[in-house]
């Protein structure tokens, strides 16, 4: 994988400083010499704000014993365009997880695909859909999961129909970095655990959803984002046609 040594001048760390460079073995991560949970959202442009009736100090407190014993973070990142996370998001507290999208205040859909019976199209995340999110993220089957694909948009002031190619063309948007509603994407399974794509510079919303997922960027292992074969956001938008 795409380690970049101390001391390169690699056109990836230079126009995203947020991802310090490694030193030592490949994959050793470099820890912020900061104390856990002051500033993380730092590395994202902002500081801790409140957004709506969720705050960051409210994310941080529900999940901070989850961050304990979690797998690496992994952070892929490109010159232009959203970065990718790979990390396991809902193998511990999938209900708080998925409680803590649905506080962002954000418009949040869902599909499940699968060939069995565990099949479901868009849906809207709702209080009263979050049964059905927690069970298509916990299904299984014969030892596999359903693949579920969530994105994240602005509140629509009409309920327009959500299909493949609506969300399509909202990751395609969103992948060129061009103006659109679209905010995150997530994709799970996918080699790391789960994937959230999100933009170098994302709004408060997803930088709280980003701290109370534990997510830093700073303490990520970087690589390179053409190492995601098979499950970037072209991908995604190959598997909507």
């Amino acid at each position: 994988m795409f380690d970049a040594p101390a001391g390169s001048t690699s056109d990836i760390g230079a126009i995203s400083p947020g991802c310090r460079r490694h030193r030592g073995d490949e994959g050793q991560d470099e820890r912020h010499p900061e104390a856990a949970g002051e500033h993380k959202l730092e590395a994202h442009g902002g500081r801790s704000q409140r957004k709506g009736s969720v705050t960051v100090d409210w994310l941080l407190r529900h999940f901070r014993r989850a961050r304990r014993d979690r797998a690496p973070l992994v952070c892929y990142l490109r010159e232009n365009g959203p970065i990718g996370y790979a990390t396991p998001l809902f193998d511990a507290d999938p209900r708080g997880r998925a409680e803590a999208m649905l506080a962002t205040g954000l418009a949040w859909y869902w599909k499940t695909s699968s060939p069995t019976p565990m099949a479901r199209e868009w849906t809207e995340l709702s209080r009263w859909s979050l049964a059905a999110l927690l069970a298509d993220l916990s299904a299984e089957r014969d030892g596999l999961l359903p693949h579920v694909l969530a994105v994240a948009i602005d509140p629509q002031e009409s309920a327009a129909e959500v299909t493949d190619a609506r969300v399509a063309a909202w990751v395609r948007a969103f992948n060129n970095a061009a103006a659109g509603p679209l905010h995150a994407v997530v994709s799970r399974p996918a080699p790391g655990g789960d994937l959230l794509f999100v933009a170098q510079q994302p709004p408060e919303s997803i930088r709280a959803l980003l701290q109370g997922w534990g997510i830093d960027r700073d303490k990520a292992v970087r690589r390179a984002y053409a190492r995601l074969q098979g499950g970037s956001l072209e991908d995604v938008v190959r598997s909507l046609r």
